[in-house]
């Protein structure tokens, strides 16, 4: 048995969601995984600030519908970001949708994103980093791929208090094993403040979470579909633990690099000479633990800059009360790591300004 169109569309069209309530209701059901995806997205954006002209990655976002929902509700570029979908596939779906301007499906998986650190204004995530969020250090590789100050934005599955006498038992026999990643709002705080990559604006439950849950399920089985065993969990639950966690970061920390790295890394004298003139630190590190020092010797090493540009970038940074011997957690002091990429004239220059192989002496 399925649903008239009216009626799918009728039971879809939520007052909590009008933004969503445009949407074909078979369009919805027929491309969703779990629970309504662009729901959730909508919920999310209540709390994003999006931008027109954004660049937005959609991580985990199946059949990419959360991605046109995105472009074409917000006039941003979106990276349609999955693993089990193929980018094809999604590239098809995009195209019928007309977004093919906005919409760029990548296939990709969580840990291996094609991604230049600082490429988006902001990431977001509906009902996917669960499953591969958890691990304590994949926020670092997750915010490193936003420009500083942008958002980070999540919604999944979660509690209302963990369950740390375990499962209740009226509820184990339909609670599936991978609903062990679900988490309070508070927890999933902890979990990204903790490592001082982000701050977290907002970590709350989305309103009436459970309740939508629910009636989606129930309007997907009325339509030949849904998850019996889900439903019957929903309802047993009665939103007394289960709902939807959202939460919203901003990075923090120093960004990927600064604007005078930038002008180092290019051998632009005058620039760099300008930003010093006007006050930029000569020591400003990077989210790479890198000074300006240190970029210039690597852009040395790389190929980037011939050895007397990087020198007179070195030596003007120098000038103005660059510290000689700052330590980078890798390459040491600068003339420690000029002599490991073989720049003697920059070597040369540092031993005259009482640089050192180590910081102790």
């Amino acid at each position: 048995m399925t649903l008239v169109k009216d009626e799918l569309n009728k039971r879809l069209a939520l007052q909590q969601f009008p933004r969503s309530a445009k949407y074909d209701g078979e369009w919805m059901v027929r491309h969703s995984g779990g629970p309504n995806v662009i729901w959730l997205t909508e919920a999310l954006c209540e709390v994003v600030d999006l931008q027109p002209g954004m660049r937005v990655l959609d991580m985990g976002c199946g059949r990419a519908i959360s991605s046109i929902f995105l472009a074409r509700e917000f006039d941003v570029q979106v990276w349609a970001t999955d693993l089990w979908v193929s980018a094809s596939d999604n590239w098809e779906r995009i195209c019928d949708e007309g977004e093919q301007h906005r919409v760029f499906p990548i296939h990709a998986e969580a840990h291996t994103l094609p991604f230049a650190d600082g490429f988006f204004d902001a990431a977001v995530s509906m009902d996917a980093y669960h499953y591969f969020g958890t691990e304590d250090l994949y926020i670092d590789r997750y915010s490193r791929l936003v420009k500083p100050g942008g958002q980070i934005g999540i919604v999944v599955p979660g509690l209302r208090a963990e369950l740390v006498e375990g499962v209740p038992e009226e509820l184990a026999p339909y609670w599936p094993w991978d609903f062990c990643s679900f988490h309070t709002p508070e927890w999933w705080r902890h979990h990204w403040e903790k490592t001082g990559k982000v701050e977290v604006d907002l970590a709350d439950m989305i309103p009436n979470g459970a309740e939508f849950w629910l009636h989606w399920n129930e309007t997907r089985q009325a339509h030949g579909g849904g998850d019996a065993d889900e439903a019957t969990l929903l309802k047993l639950d009665a939103g007394r633990r289960l709902g939807f966690t959202r939460m919203v970061a901003r990075l923090s920390g120093p960004p990927v690099k600064t604007e005078l790295q930038r002008a180092v890394e290019r051998g632009d004298l005058e620039t760099a000479r300008k930003l010093l003139a006007g006050g930029a630190d000569p020591d400003a590190r990077n989210r790479a633990d890198s000074t300006p020092i240190h970029h210039a010797i690597w852009a040395c090493g790389e190929g980037q800059l011939r050895q007397e540009e990087a020198r007179s970038i070195v030596e003007l940074l120098l000038d103005h009360g660059a510290d000689v011997n700052a330590v980078h957690r890798r390459a040491g002091t600068p003339l420690a790591y000029s002599k490991r990429v073989r720049a003697d004239g920059i070597s040369e220059l540092l031993r005259g300004r009482e640089g050192r192989m180590s910081a102790d002496r």
